[in-house]
């Protein structure tokens, strides 16, 4: 997040509740820089988050609206 890179996410359903704020764009901004709330266990940590930074979640049709019809993948970029 800090170094701008863009980052994929493919099948992490045990991270993106750490992820939250992240995934929803809740930045804090302080000055000209920009934060987010990391879950790490019971423990929160701001962490600085580059303008050119993207994430990239990818998770399966099935998984996302619990359902075995189609299998393709689903995703959304943020």
């Amino acid at each position: 997040m800090e170094t701008g890179n863009t980052v994929v996410l493919l099948n992490l359903e045990n991270l993106y509740e750490s992820l939250y704020d992240a995934l929803n764009q809740y930045y804090v901004y302080l000055g000209d820089e920009r934060y987010v709330d990391l879950g790490l266990g019971t423990h929160r940590v701001k962490c600085p988050v580059h303008k050119n930074f993207r994430q990239i979640p990818i998770q399966f049709f099935y998984v996302v609206f619990g359902t075995r019809n189609n299998v393709g993948p689903f995703f959304i970029v943020l």
